[in-house]
């Protein structure tokens, strides 16, 4: 079974706003992760799922309305390229999201397990919400920081 058959994904125009509650975008590629994080955020969202960049930003173009987009940094390109990848491409869409007019303003925050001082730096300038090294938290805790940006 391939890795994309494991995992709940959106493709353009698929989902709107959710009507009753909030509208996350989880930018993961790690299945244990995306179950985690959908199991502890549907609770109280909305939860689409990209699992590379390619499907991110075809996501993001498709004009879906999103309240808060948590964002890995290590990510495949594509569906095709799952091994051996070692660029941040979370930063791509990152630069993606700060660039569009009407994504701009949505609050992101980065969750990944770098922790350079050089990441950190850019993602500040990129104007983050929070970034967050995925081994020092918990599901709740995701919930915690999701709920103080948005409500």
């Amino acid at each position: 079974m391939s890795r994309d058959t494991k995992v709940k994904t959106a493709s353009k125009g698929s989902l709107q706003k959710a009507q009753d509650g909030l509208h996350i975008l989880l930018i993961e590629d790690e299945i244990t992760l995306i179950n985690l994080y959908q199991l502890a955020l549907e609770r109280f969202a909305s939860v689409t799922v990209a699992s590379n960049t390619e499907d991110a930003l075809t996501i993001l173009q498709s004009k879906d309305v999103f309240d808060i987009i948590l964002l890995d940094l290590i990510i495949p390109p594509s569906r095709l390229e799952v091994v051996g990848f070692r660029d941040r491409e979370g930063f791509k869409i990152l630069d993606f999201i700060r660039g569009d007019k009407g994504l701009g303003m949505i609050p992101v925050i980065v969750m990944t397990n770098l922790d350079s001082a050089e990441d950190r730096e850019y993602a500040r300038k990129q104007n983050v919400a929070k970034y967050i090294v995925k081994s020092n938290v918990v599901p709740r805790d995701i919930i915690q920081f999701v709920k103080e940006f948005v409500g």
